[in-house]
């Protein structure tokens, strides 16, 4: 008698880069990855650990929004939702050069959207034909992030979701590198209310103060 074994040699590329989902046309996402931990409610957030690639971050799944109207029929929310999502291409140019950075804030004017908005198929240009990461982030709408009441005693902390976009853009200066991406080039873009947050970021007193890392 004689036996017959076969094995399927695959070639390992030893980037570095943590265990994430494999999405179609050469993309690889790392979903739900926390950049502040889950605030009081109308307080504000504090900035997540520096994020290591440790067993048990799959970051194969989105988290879930933040509580909003019920704009999108069936969409599950959490108030703990300070999340990101990052993309990139699966097989980077190189394994030793970081790529650049682009932070896409969701708009929805201040009251709904996600950032799980984007999928593979309006990231794929951007992540594997430009060779560039994408970073999508969530923060608190409505009431729970720009409730704001005009008293001198108050407690509660105006634009609060304005300071979770500050807290995610400090996360992913600190952590990107870990995902393949450059700190040193990072492009801030939004749209509709997304759009108007990155702007008032870009001229917000952080930047002044060196809080707040505005590359470009």
């Amino acid at each position: 008698m004689r036996l017959l074994f076969c094995a399927l040699l695959l070639k390992v590329m030893a980037t570095g880069l943590p265990q994430g989902r494999l999405l179609k046309d050469g993309i690889s996402a790392w979903l739900g990855v926390r950049y502040a931990d889950q605030p009081e409610r109308f307080q504000r957030a504090s900035l997540a650990n520096d994020w290591k690639d440790e067993p048990g971050n799959s970051m194969d799944k989105p988290a879930k929004a933040c509580p909003q109207a019920k704009f999108f029929p069936g969409l599950e929310t959490s108030e703990d939702c300070l999340f990101l999502n990052v993309f990139g291409p699966t097989n980077p140019p190189s394994a030793s050069s970081l790529l650049p950075v682009i932070v896409y804030i969701h708009g929805g004017a201040y009251k709904f959207g996600s950032g799980n908005e984007f999928t593979v198929e309006n990231l794929g240009n951007l992540s594997s034909h430009d060779n560039v990461i994408v970073v999508t982030v969530q923060y608190r709408l409505s009431v729970l992030g720009f409730f704001y009441p005009h008293f001198p005693s108050s407690k509660f902390h105006p634009n609060l979701g304005l300071d979770d976009t500050h807290l995610a853009i400090k996360f992913i200066s600190k952590n990107i590198h870990e995902f393949g991406g450059d700190p040193s080039q990072i492009t801030l873009i939004g749209h509709s209310a997304g759009a108007c947050s990155a702007h008032a970021l870009a001229i917000s007193t952080a930047v002044d103060q060196g809080a707040l890392i505005f590359p470009k």
